[in-house]
């Protein structure tokens, strides 16, 4: 055949391999026996068979036709240093229905240009697309652009690149796009100095924010002892037996004692030792301040 397009089921485990391996067609000349388990590699030889002299193909495959070791690894090299493979394209993921996983497409060309032998584009391509809910798609301007980087065979940056086959053997044959196109943001360069220089003055900041919240807590705790000393009461003076005297206790000192000291526990990390102990001791010595804290809602409401 002039041209092969094909993209075949992956990684077949059930195939037969016995047929295959009496290479009645010759798709074994050159190559070992592909994996018993897994039938990636036979399709890949027999389109290669398949193609004239001047043939040409192009073939999805999964990723792991590009790295995978073993025999798939020694079949792989052989179609590398056979000079077949003309590109590398590495999709999207969930581009074709019921397959989730990223694929890639190889170039195969069995007369390549005298300029592209001994040379592999390796194009990435996995990012541009239009997602879609249960199926991404490539938008025409994604086409244009892995076209125009085939057509042009040069380097592009973040993008497409022109490998010498050397380097692959280098890299142990291994076809991953990643491993030659570098797609990664370059990192912003840190001025140390100035970095040291900004949190210097965030704890500097800091401390000044915590000497204002502390002073305000010490008048706020002053004012709440004082209202403590107004509004003290014991449980005898609110036996049924005592009258509960108005003028005894101011019930909006009553209410503020009681907002400034919710304040307080609140803030228990600013306070010192003792203002946390004295706080403490007042919730559990002032057995009255629930009690006089209803009967003043309730007189108030009144």
């Amino acid at each position: 055949f002039d041209k092969v397009v094909a993209n075949f089921p992956y990684a077949i485990k059930e195939w037969d391999y016995n047929l295959f391996s009496t290479n009645k067609f010759g798709r074994l000349a050159d190559y070992e026996m592909p994996a018993r388990k897994n039938a990636d590699y036979a399709f890949v030889l027999h389109i290669i068979k398949s193609l004239n002299d001047q043939g040409k193909a192009g073939i999805v495959v999964p990723h792991g036709v590009l790295f995978k070791s073993g025999v798939e690894g020694r079949i792989r090299e052989k179609i590398i240093k056979n000079d077949l493979i003309e590109a590398v394209i590495s999709m999207p993921a969930k581009l074709f229905f019921g397959v989730g996983i990223p694929v890639a497409i190889l170039i195969l060309n069995k007369n390549k240009p005298e300029n592209r032998k001994n040379k592999i584009l390796f194009i990435e391509a996995e990012d541009d697309y239009l997602q879609g809910k249960n199926q991404n798609s490539l938008r025409q301007q994604d086409i244009d652009k892995i076209v125009n980087a085939f057509d042009n065979y040069k380097d592009i940056d973040k993008y497409a690149r022109v490998v010498d086959i050397k380097e692959i053997e280098a890299n142990e044959y291994n076809l991953n796009v990643r491993r030659f196109v570098d797609t990664s943001e370059e990192e912003e360069e840190i001025d140390v100095l100035q970095v040291k220089k900004e949190l210097t003055d965030l704890e500097k900041e800091k401390d000044n924010i915590d000497k204002k919240v502390n002073n305000y807590l010490k008048e706020l705790f002053k004012e709440y002892q004082s209202l403590r000393e107004k509004t003290k009461m014991t449980v005898n003076d609110l036996k049924p037996s005592k009258k509960y005297n108005t003028n005894y206790i101011n019930a909006a000192d009553v209410l503020k004692r009681k907002e400034i000291g919710d304040k307080l526990k609140d803030n228990m990390d600013f306070l010192s030792d003792e203002q946390t102990k004295e706080l403490r001791q007042d919730d559990d010595m002032d057995m009255a301040s629930k009690a006089i804290h209803t009967r003043v809602k309730r007189k108030l409401k009144k």
